[in-house]
């Protein structure tokens, strides 16, 4: 009876146009969640594979009493464009920062609620202050997962052939004199090339978000000069893979805040050089088609509780690295690049690829 009532209530509403009004401002967060929304319509949430676990989509469904979808997509440009397309049919979407900084002005997404999600107050101000420079003040997304482009290398065998490596720095992989006295064990670079130049850019000193021509020209002549030497130019999981197999002794990576995992014998570190690195989130948004904002909310506030609480998310864990002084090494958000630089950026990165490697071994 209670249920009809509630259902009446709803309807009522509807028909004197109070509904509209209150949508936005009757949003309940998890655990638990009920009322007509929660029980007669699933809730759509969409990402790529490995940006959430399906049994955290069942636990929300489990602590909220509301019926949740977890569709993959098989890649981050699917999913943008099922976003763009308008009438989605989602209600929940995990993008990339870089899309999101794009789309902020585009009415893509919904503003936030903040009041509704009290789970912000386990993230950093600095970890906010980072994404805000994706999505301005937080508005329309807040971050999930956080990754930085880290160096991976094996010190020993780095060590037996330059005992005095600067291994705490970039230069061990980006000095062409270094990079070619550790080509026989292996050296890998990411298949990204705004993530490379942004980096190779901080590694030179210079800002990454408004690179000057001089800076373009120098990155470009610097990768030219270490083609020679760079067996892989691969994904992450391959150059993960590479160092894992002892395939590569060195290599740029772009890896999760927690722990690189491999399967290995290896010895291995993952480190953030003393010159900084690049950030890149995974953002939480709502679209602004979304048929259940509601209970939209209520997803964003459980993943945002969840993993400002969860000592081995990724977020969690560069919060521990700021308050520790890894923010004493300089951090830029992997923003996009204008369009003109971007086709420039492009157009280098084509060279460097097509410049075939020297003798490997």
């Amino acid at each position: 009876m209670a249920n009809i009532l509630r259902a009446l209530l709803v309807v009522l509403a509807s028909a004197f146009g109070l509904n509209a009004c209150d949508r936005n401002k009757d949003v309940t967060p998890a655990p638990p969640v009920v009322g007509v929304e929660a029980k007669h319509a699933a809730l759509h949430i969409a990402a790529t594979p490995g940006q959430i676990a399906p049994q955290v989509v069942t636990e929300f469904s489990k602590r909220g009493n509301i019926p949740a979808e977890l569709h993959l997509f098989d890649s981050a440009a699917q999913l943008e464009a099922r976003v763009l397309a308008g009438e989605s049919g989602l209600d929940v979407v995990v993008l990339q920062g870089a899309f999101i900084e794009k789309q902020t002005n585009a009415g893509v997404f919904l503003a936030l609620q903040k009041d509704q999600l009290p789970g912000l107050r386990r993230l950093d101000a600095r970890l906010l202050q980072y994404a805000a420079e994706y999505d301005p003040e937080n508005r329309q997304s807040v971050p999930y997962r956080a990754w930085s482009v880290r160096l991976g290398y094996s010190e020993p065998r780095i060590r037996a052939l330059l005992p005095e490596a600067p291994v705490d720095s970039w230069s061990i992989l980006l000095n062409p004199e270094f990079a070619a006295a550790l080509q026989s064990c292996g050296v890998g670079m990411l298949d990204s090339p705004t993530v490379v130049f942004k980096t190779m850019l901080v590694s030179m000193g210079r800002d990454p978000r408004k690179p000057s021509r001089q800076d373009l020209d120098a990155v470009s002549a610097k990768l030219l000069a270490l083609r020679p030497f760079i067996r892989t130019i691969g994904s992450s999981a391959e150059i993960a893979q590479g160092l894992g197999r002892g395939e590569l002794c060195v290599a740029m990576t772009l890896g999760s805040e927690i722990h690189a995992r491999t399967d290995t014998t290896q010895t291995l570190n993952y480190v953030v050089p003393r010159e900084g690195t690049v950030l890149a989130f995974d953002m939480l948004t709502i679209p602004a088609d979304a048929k259940h904002p509601r209970n939209a909310h209520a997803l964003v506030d459980f993943l945002v509780d969840r993993s400002g609480a969860d000592a081995d998310s990724s977020l969690m864990n560069l919060t521990n690295a700021l308050a520790e002084g890894t923010d004493a090494a300089p951090l830029f958000p992997a923003t996009s690049f204008s369009a003109d630089v971007e086709r420039e950026v492009i157009a280098a990165w084509r060279a460097f690829v097509a410049r075939p490697a020297g003798a490997e071994r």
